[in-house]
């Protein structure tokens, strides 16, 4: 509100002393450069003042049938010197006056040049365009949040140490303070330019069993429940198995009896993330043992060491000896191993290997012959 009756008084007091504010028409930006068209005879703006990076960009003005044209040629060196406060020059009736406050509608739109898609977490993200910090040190998320810009927009020393000059920002790649957030969210400018945005993509770089849950590590998985959907198989999970949720992990209950592998995605802030493939392997938790001269009936116990599949493929290793006549029941395993040679002397230490259905499991036991 004291912005806008700012511009007001500004408006009144120089129609008053015979300087009519500058209207355009149409405010052209792109890369190349910032364009001003107006009535042919109505005042113009001849530069704009950057007083925070101490630099002016003029303008050169034709007219052309009934428009003045206002033309500043912008490279990427220019572009990066266009922030923070900004007045201007403009020449009404052949007359030029310096140091008018620009007006936020007369602020060029911002162009974006990559998608800007910060990380839900949020912390140090970089936005890359031109027009991004004219007449602003923070960008403003709808309906006010505040996102600052690191640096020094200003480039006026913050006081203590010497003061002076500090490094200034470059405009055209800046670095945002962003607390992070979730789903489809609007940046707004002065000028009333809208950019709508989400964040990246879900990510699941890892499941693990975290006894009767499944927990899931990535990024991007928001902060809540509410924003979220988790598949299994392409099953939707209800809610209420949600045990928690961060940015980066969530643990969902899921307790799997049978050898198997299952397919695990989740969708935050409408965001679809990969499929992960995750398989229940096998756990053979305890063996007997039986005598190298005459071999016999070994029973594994653990879990996870069937399947629900028909017409399964299980078979059984112990180190170079294959166990034979595989029986599987739910959590028991029975097989027969045949006597060792007595030139072998390889019968202690061996490790058990069970593949179901081309699942291994990856945990140690260790099987060793009686010596008799």
């Amino acid at each position: 509100m004291k912005i806008i009756f700012l511009f007001l008084l500004i408006f009144f007091v120089y129609e008053i002393i015979g300087f009519a504010i500058p209207q355009p028409k149409v405010i052209n930006s792109s890369k190349e450069s910032l364009v001003y068209i107006y009535d042919v005879d109505s005042s113009y703006f001849s530069k704009l003042l950057f007083s925070d990076s101490n630099y002016d960009l003029p303008f050169n003005c034709i007219n052309d049938g009934n428009n003045k044209t206002c033309t500043a040629i912008i490279d990427d060196q220019i572009a990066k010197k266009l922030h923070g406060s900004v007045s201007s020059c403009m020449v009404s009736s052949g007359a030029e006056l310096c140091g008018i406050p620009l007006n936020p509608r007369d602020y060029p739109n911002p162009i974006i040049v990559d998608n800007f898609k910060p990380s839900t977490k949020g912390g140090q993200v970089k936005m890359k365009g031109y027009y991004l910090a004219i007449g602003i040190l923070n960008l403003n998320i709808f309906p006010n949040i505040q996102v600052p810009i690191i640096g020094n927009p200003t480039g006026v020393g913050s006081g203590g140490g010497g003061g002076g000059k500090q490094q200034t920002i470059d405009a055209t790649n800046l670095i945002l303070d962003y607390n992070g957030g979730c789903g489809q969210r609007t940046l707004i400018w002065p000028n009333r330019f809208y950019y709508y945005f989400n964040h990246s993509n879900p990510i699941i770089d890892s499941i693990s069993i975290d006894h009767s849950s499944l927990a899931v590590v990535g990024s991007n998985f928001c902060n809540s429940s509410n924003n979220i959907i988790i598949s299994i198989d392409g099953i939707q999970m209800d809610k209420s198995g949600i045990i928690s949720i961060d940015h980066q992990l969530f643990k969902v209950n899921y307790h799997q009896l049978y050898c198997k592998s299952i397919y695990v995605s989740i969708i935050s802030g409408g965001l679809q993330s990969n499929i992960f493939k995750f398989d229940f392997k096998p756990l053979p938790l305890k063996i007997n043992s039986v005598p190298k001269s005459r071999g016999g009936l070994i029973t594994i116990t653990g879990e996870r060491l069937s399947s629900q599949v028909k017409n399964s493929i299980i078979t059984v290793n112990i180190g170079e000896y294959v166990c034979k006549n595989v029986l599987s029941i739910q959590n028991v395993i029975t097989c027969k191993i045949d006597p060792i040679p007595a030139s072998n002397f390889n019968f202690t230490g061996l490790q058990v290997n069970i593949s179901i259905n081309g699942i291994i499991n990856d945990n140690k036991l260790l099987f060793s012959f009686e010596n008799k």
